[in-house]
């Protein structure tokens, strides 16, 4: 029942922007500031987009070993990244589930009026993605 509901509210939400005026922008190409802190060295995987599990989806990011103190900078239009990572007590086997990160989605320009109104430009916002080895309570 609930999936019949989800899938008719996208048909309805997909049918009011098709007779949309203005196209809505693509997300800019944004930074994700990845940073490991911990005891252990850890296994990370992470996607761009909103499908779970993460790597059931196309565009990876990063799936690698990475030991505290690791940093790096990913980019991505994507709103959302998807996040899984190992801890201390298993750092090889131990996945955790997967979840979603999403931006903030800032306009800075709006075109149209009325219920035709839409985004067409965003601004840029950056992920912040703070991970540690241990493992939470």
């Amino acid at each position: 029942m609930r999936i019949t509901t989800v899938a008719a509210w996208g048909l309805i939400f997909t049918s009011g922007l098709a007779h949309s005026a203005a196209p809505q922008a693509p997300f800019p190409i944004a930074p994700v500031y990845v940073s490991v802190s911990g005891s252990h060295a850890i296994r990370v995987r992470i996607w761009s987009g909103s499908v779970m599990p993460c790597d059931s989806g196309l565009a990876k990011l990063l799936d690698a070993k990475v030991k505290p103190g690791f940093e790096a900078t990913l980019w991505t239009d994507a709103q959302s990244i998807c996040v899984e990572q190992t801890h201390a007590d298993f750092p090889d086997v131990g996945w955790s589930a997967s979840r979603l990160v999403f931006r903030n989605a800032i306009c800075v320009h709006w075109q149209g009026s009325g219920k035709y109104r839409r985004c067409a430009e965003w601004a840029v916002v950056p992920i912040h993605l703070p991970l540690s080895s241990n493992k939470p309570a």
